[in-house]
Order: C-alpha cells, then sequence, then structure tokens
C-alpha cells in the first residue's frame, strides 16, 4: 500500500577533498525518486591499500574512493534467567530478535564465535558456570556477546517442629521425633535437636530422626530441630517451629475404657477406666471421648465412670484421659482406645389402608406409614402385592403405591419398611390389608384403519380383544380425539367423518354389557393425520441487508413441498423443499436490493389423500439509507501484511481510499470502485516506512462517508 525508502551513501575522493552522495531508491507500486552519481572511468585504478568497506575508481585523472556501508548487524542474544545464586540446575533459554540467526554458546569460558561453542537455544547450567552466547546470520555482522554467571550452591529444607509429649516429668527420659528436611542437590541429610536448656543431641546419624532427652529442672523447654547435609555439613537448614515442653508434674496414663463393645442405637453405654496417679500424689480427674467429636468432660475426683448414647450408626474409638486436679493443665498421655459398635433398627409401618374392593386391571392406590429410625435417618417403604409382586423401594418421603391386579379374586397386602441411609436395616412386616378382585374388563386393540384422511372425508376403523373376568359379553366405544365418540356398540367397527385438518388420537374401550360400570382401560392410540400448513415470517417490513427468518409447520412429517411467491403483484416462482421428522421446516437469511418490492408466499403439499395450501403471508422490502461500513485490524508489526474490508451498498460508485498518518493529513488513494457484491477488499505488506499511527476512511464520489478506522504499525 505504501513504500520503503533506501539509501546508499557514496563518498568521492580527489586529493584531501571528500564529496558525499547518497544514493536513493524508492519501493513502490507507482512512484519513484533517484539520484545518481554519473562516473566516467577512464582507465584502470593503480593499487591502494586494502580496505574491505571502501572501493577505488578512477575519474579522469584522479583516483575516487567509494565508501561501502556496514552490513546491518544480529541483535545480541537474551537469557530467560537472570544471573545470580540458584539451588539446583536449570535450563537457561537463549533467544535474538533477528529472525534465522545462529546462536553459539559456551559454559567453559571460551568466548563464543561462528566456530566454537554450541549451536542451540537452550542451555543447561548444573554447577556455578559463566554463560556466554552470540548470535550470527549470514550477510549480517555478528551479534555482540551475551554473559551470565549463575551461582549454584547447595539448600537443606527445614525439618518438621519436633514431635512428642508436651509434658514430661522431671528426670524422666521422652524421645522426639523430627524429619522433611531435604538436600536440593539430593544428598543424604542428618538432624539435631536443641533441647532449651543450653544442650543439643549433636549430629544425628544419617537415617536416624529421633532422639531422647530428660530435664533435671526447669519448667518449659523450647525444643527445636535443624538438619544439613550429610554430604557438605556446613550446609545448614533453618531451625524448625518450636515445641513447648512442660516439665515437672506428671500424670500416667489410664487404662483402656471398660464397657459394651456394641450398643442398639438410642440406648445408653457405660465405660469405665482408672489407673492413673500423679507423681506429686495430687489427686487425678478422668475424661472420656466417645469418638465422634464428644466427650464426658472432666469428671469430679474419684468418678470413674461416664455413660453415653451414639446417635448415630457407626464403629467409634472411646479413650480416656487423665489429669492433675491440683494442676489441671497436666494432662496424662491418651488411653488406648474400646471399639464401639451402635446398631441401627427400624420399626414396623402401619396396615396398608386402601379400597378393600378392586376391579380386576383398574389400578388402586395404597398407603402406610408411621416407621421410624432410632438413629432418625429417612425411611423408605415398599408393598407387597399378594402376587409374588411388590411395588419395589419407594423413593425416601412416598408413603403410597398403586398397583393392579388382572386376575384371582382375593389377595393379602402387605408392607415393609427399611433404613434410606442402610438399606439392610429391614423392618417386620406390616399386617395385611385384604384386597378383593371385582368384575373387569381388558382393554381393546389399539384401533385399526385409514391415516392420512382428506378435510371432510369419512373412514371406518376397528377395535377388539376385549375379555371380561367374569365371562360377560363386552361393548365398544372409539373416541375419535375431538371431544366426540361412536357411542357404545356391540361390535368393534365404528365410521366417523373429519371435519377439519390436524391430528386426531383415536382410541377405544371396552365394558362389561351385563355391569356398565365394569369399563376397560383406554387403547392405545392411533394417530389419524388430517393434513394441514401454517407458513409465517419473521416481520412485515424489511430493508435490504436485514436478516429474515421463514417457517413451515404442519403434520405432514418428512414432506416435500413448493414454496411460491408473488414479486410486485407477479408470479415469482416455486422452489421445492421437505420437512423434518417434526413437520417442520425453516429458511433464514438476508434481503438485497434485487428483492426490493413487495411479496406474497405461500407453500403447497399433495400427499397421496390430495393437495394441501397453507395461508399466504405479505411483507415488503425496502431499500435502506446511503451506508459503507469499513473494517480493520488494529494493532500490526512493520513485516506483517493487512487486511482491509467493506460493506457497502454504494453499488458500482468510485471511491478514494483516504488516510492520516501520526495526526498529519496523508493523503488519497483513487482508481477505486464499489463492486455490484456489495463487499471490497484490499490485501498488502507493510514496510518500515509505514510505522506509526493511522486512520484511514472512504469517500465515494457521490459523496458518501464511511466510518474511520484506526491502527498503529510498529517496527
Amino acid at each position: 500500500m505504501r513504500g520503503r525508502a533506501t539509501s546508499v551513501k557514496c563518498e568521492v575522493r580527489f586529493g584531501n577533498q571528500a564529496i558525499l552522495s547518497r544514493l536513493q531508491y524508492w519501493h513502490g507500486k507507482s512512484r519513484s525518486l533517484s539520484c545518481v552519481l554519473l562516473l566516467l572511468v577512464a582507465k584502470a585504478v593503480p593499487a591502494q591499500p586494502s580496505n574491505p568497506s571502501r572501493e577505488y575508481i578512477r575519474l579522469g585523472g584522479r583516483v575516487v574512493a567509494i565508501e561501502n556501508p556496514p552490513p546491518p548487524g544480529v541483535a545480541t542474544p537474551t537469557f530467560d534467567q537472570t544471573a545470580g545464586t540458584y539451588h539446583s540446575s536449570m535450563t537457561v533459554n537463549i533467544s535474538t530478535v533477528t529472525a534465522g540467526a545462529i546462536i553459539r554458546y559456551t559454559l567453559d569460558g571460551t568466548t563464543p564465535s561462528e566456530t566454537n561453542g554450541t549451536v542451540g537455544n537452550a542451555a543447561t547450567v548444573s554447577s556455578t558456570e559463566t554463560l556466554q552466547a552470540i548470535a550470527y546470520k549470514t550477510g549480517m555482522a555478528d551479534s555482540g556477546i551475551a554473559s551470565a554467571t549463575y551461582t549454584i550452591t547447595e539448600a537443606v529444607s527445614q525439618p518438621s517442629t519436633p514431635s512428642g509429649p508436651g509434658a514430661v516429668a522431671t528426670g524422666a527420659s521422652a524421645t522426639y521425633s523430627t524429619g522433611g528436611s531435604t538436600s536440593s542437590f539430593g544428598n543424604p541429610v542428618q538432624y539435631q535437636f536443641d533441647w532449651g536448656d543450653g544442650s543439643n543431641s549433636g549430629w544425628l546419624p544419617t537415617g536416624t530422626v529421633s532422639a531422647s532427652h530428660s530435664w533435671s529442672s526447669g519448667t518449659s523447654f523450647a525444643v527445636t530441630a535443624q538438619a544439613r547435609s550429610a554430604t557438605n555439613p556446613s550446609v545448614l537448614s533453618a531451625v524448625s517451629s518450636a515445641l513447648n515442653v512442660a516439665v515437672g508434674e506428671f500424670v500416667s496414663q489410664p487404662t483402656i475404657p471398660a464397657g459394651p463393645s456394641t450398643v442398639v442405637g438410642g440406648t445408653l453405654g457405660t465405660y469405665s477406666t482408672g489407673g492413673s496417679t500423679d507423681n506429686l500424689g495430687n489427686a487425678v480427674q478422668y475424661l472420656f471421648t466417645w469418638g465422634d467429636g464428644s466427650s464426658s468432660g472432666w469428671l469430679p475426683v474419684g468418678t470413674t465412670s461416664a455413660s453415653y448414647n451414639w446417635p448415630s450408626k457407626g464403629t467409634f474409638a472411646v479413650t480416656a484421659q487423665a489429669r492433675s486436679a491440683f494442676n489441671p493443665s497436666v494432662l496424662s498421655t491418651v488411653s488406648s482406645a474400646l471399639s464401639v459398635t451402635t446398631t441401627e433398627a427400624v420399626s414396623q409401618p402401619s396396615t396398608p389402608s386402601g379400597p378393600a374392593t378392586v376391579t380386576a386391571g383398574a389400578p388402586a392406590t395404597y398407603s402406610t406409614g408411621g416407621s421410624t429410625d432410632n438413629f432418625g435417618f429417612p425411611i423408605q417403604y415398599l408393598f407387597n402385592w399378594g402376587d409374588g409382586s411388590n411395588s419395589g423401594w419407594l423413593t425416601t418421603g412416598t408413603v403410597s403405591a398403586s398397583h393392579s391386579w388382572s386376575s384371582g379374586t382375593s389377595f393379602a397386602v402387605t408392607a415393609q419398611a427399611r433404613s434410606a441411609t442402610n438399606p439392610t436395616i429391614l423392618s417386620i412386616l406390616s399386617s395385611s390389608l385384604n384386597v378383593t378382585i371385582a368384575e373387569a374388563v381388558s382393554p381393546p386393540s389399539i384401533p385399526s384403519g385409514p391415516t392420512p384422511v382428506a378435510v371432510g372425508g369419512t373412514a371406518t376403523y376397528s377395535t377388539g380383544g376385549s375379555v371380561d373376568n367374569l365371562g360377560n359379553p363386552v361393548q365398544y366405544i372409539f373416541y375419535w380425539g375431538n371431544g366426540s365418540n361412536s357411542g357404545w356398540l356391540p361390535v368393534g367397527t365404528a365410521s366417523f367423518t373429519f371435519p377439519s385438518g390436524g391430528n386426531y388420537s383415536v382410541t377405544a374401550q371396552a365394558r362389561s354389557a351385563t355391569n356398565p360400570s365394569a369399563v376397560s382401560a383406554v387403547s392405545s392410540r392411533l394417530i389419524v393425520v388430517v393434513p394441514y400448513a401454517f407458513i409465517s415470517i419473521s416481520n412485515q417490513s424489511f430493508q435490504d441487508t436485514d436478516p429474515f427468518l421463514v417457517t413451515v409447520s404442519t403434520n405432514l412429517v418428512n414432506a416435500p413441498f413448493q414454496f411460491c411467491a408473488n414479486q410486485n403483484g407477479a408470479f415469482w416462482g416455486c422452489l421445492n423443499y421437505t420437512t423434518d421428522s417434526g413437520g417442520n421446516w425453516s429458511q433464514s437469511g438476508y434481503f438485497n436490493p434485487s428483492t426490493d418490492g413487495s411479496w406474497q408466499e405461500w407453500v403447497v403439499f399433495n400427499p397421496a389423500s390430495g393437495m394441501v395450501q397453507s395461508n399466504t403471508i405479505s411483507f415488503t422490502v425496502s431499500a435502506p439509507p446511503p451506508y459503507a461500513n469499513l473494517n480493520m485490524g488494529t494493532s500490526f508489526q512493520s513485516t506483517d501484511s493487512y487486511y482491509m474490508w467493506m460493506y457497502s451498498n454504494q453499488l458500482n460508485q468510485p471511491f478514494s481510499l483516504c488516510a492520516y498518518k501520526n495526526g498529519s493529513f496523508w493523503g488519497c488513494m483513487d482508481g477505486f470502485t464499489m463492486p455490484s457484491s456489495g463487499y471490497w477488499y484490499l490485501t498488502g505488506p507493510f514496510d518500515s516506512g509505514a510505522i506509526g499511527s493511522w486512520e484511514e476512511y472512504v469517500q465515494f464520489a457521490n459523496g458518501v462517508l464511511s466510518n474511520a478506522v484506526f491502527f498503529t504499525v510498529s517496527p
């Protein structure tokens, strides 16, 4: 779209005088500017001092020197890791912004060059080393040398807080442990404990993480741990957090609690402990923890038993602990645990309630309830129908279910409950409800007959197969799907005239001719199609380029049809389409100037039953006001290609592409014309002459202006 100017400096010498000239040439589509230095070479130039950046010619009787500009240089490489101290080996990525340049690097102290060093873009630094890198490319001067020194030193991580008793008696030995330290070099580590009384454990052998100590006096000591590299002992970790150890009064561990290991949920279990003593002879108190986050609280002096009722099913670890009644902060260690399992139970449900006499084949609903879970868990119910079948376990909160008996005379209906949380916990069966089966008629077959049927057409349908469980004769009735029926018939055949288009659900039903109240269930339905079609459009008025949506709905599925139209009162034509499996069809798109005018559209089907035509829709399409919408990206580099495009209804109109660069008017480019498609585009590369901030717009010869686009071109 725009060119790039290039210049070469020439130096011509006459004796001690130098004349400078610049050769310039312009790369572009239609412009060129040159400054030519005319040199007349009379004869060969005598030998001159060697200088690769200078050439000599003879001009008349004088020797002329022409300076050659040095080639451009490759950018100096950069590293993605800054120089400094690190505790493990690492990979340093090397890059240069000069495309196509080759990188060589060294780690052995030698200077990299085109012939020395390793070619690559990543170097692994595993010890204290100086990384140097250079980049080069044919036809360009080598880059400067990048250098960074990386110091790799070992580090040992902080050990964990010492673990062990937080209270010990004076003179009693206690053992403490730590761990978790690692060397960044993978070396083994050693640990040392500081006992907080001026002494320490000394450095323990590799692999040893525990040490013991006793305090002869004092009240409280901060025990810490530290680690070091066993390979490099001068490499120390930070000191761990401290464990505060109280030294002095001591209470011994109580016995494991005694009591029942199995408890029925909802009842109390009583447990006892004892055996704790205070080294100073003070009285002790006991506390039980029940394994579910609760406890007995500290019991009075002399009390060694407590009771508890667990509110949930499970297995719980019951433990005991003692303390000094004189100094409550002096605690014993926790006793060993007694495992206690609680059991769940569900109570018997109530006798099912519901009709005691039912018609064979007719569903009847029954209810129960009253069961509870001793842990308060939700309940589920199940009904046994007395014919070898059941309701299955109902969802939580559901207490009713329905059932129908197809044969037989009397059945015992019972209910059972279970825990919804623990389904294996069942109640006993409820008392039974005796259900007697009354006369029943089985449902008839699905009606058979023609479909589709034309509007106003009469068709005959048949059904049958119903049986009375008492052997009485049956009658039939047809329901035509529009609120009307055939009335009760002695045979399973009837005719009907369909008054309008639609889908009719034709069903049948049977009853006992002896006891008309004994009615069967309704049969499955036969869908009789009486064809219809309806067309609609998303609006009644459009402008060019407005979106439209035309839809067709019908009860003719996967059916071919013709889409027909008039434009401005004249027949436009018909197109062929097919509805989908739901009897629907739609089409969306945009209008254009060729569609301006008044329209009427309709659809026509031709099923086997005859022609079906939809309603007619009417709408208008008009031309919108003039517009031109220019588009382009917002950020480019000088070596990028651009793509500019425009939508407009100024068809076949000439226009100019104008621009501002860095806030100053740059100019206009003429010779463009908007295609009849309403879409125009322009592509091309940028170059260094295009660097800056741009504003561009389009101006048509008839005065219509586009919007402005703004973008930048960077180096």
